[in-house]
């Protein structure tokens, strides 16, 4: 961010597919944007349909259509903050990667099915 005043993060999803959310009022994409300032922090979350125009604002809309596409932000794969990117891929014990792992597996669990897990040398 240096040198800059404001970030703007948008993230579109597809949304034309035989599970659709709320088509008739978002249409084929689904944008969810953000802008940062440097000053002030973030702004709220908007949430614009496929002509880019404003449907809603705020974290309610944006969790109902991540739970609808079934989109699990607190999975480390699906979004990994700078931070914890940087301690993984710098962290040279197995416990720390085979912990990532399990975390990435959502496991252990009552419906894991691979037996009781245990960290191993590669």
């Amino acid at each position: 961010m240096d040198g800059c005043i404001i970030q703007h993060v948008a993230v579109s999803l597809r949304n034309d597919a035989a599970e659709t959310y709320r088509h008739d009022v978002y249409g084929d994409v689904i944008t969810i944007e953000r802008k940062i300032n440097n000053n002030s922090g973030g702004a709220p979350f908007t949430v614009r349909d496929a002509q880019g125009n404003k449907v809603a604002a705020g974290r309610g809309e944006i969790d109902a259509v991540l739970e609808h596409f079934s989109v699990d932000v607190s999975n480390p794969v699906t979004v990994m903050t700078q931070d914890l990117s940087r301690s993984f891929l710098h962290s040279g014990k197995d416990e720390d990667k085979y912990k990532f792992f399990m975390q990435v597996m959502s496991g252990p669990s009552p419906e894991w099915p691979f037996g009781t897990p245990r960290a191993v040398s590669v």
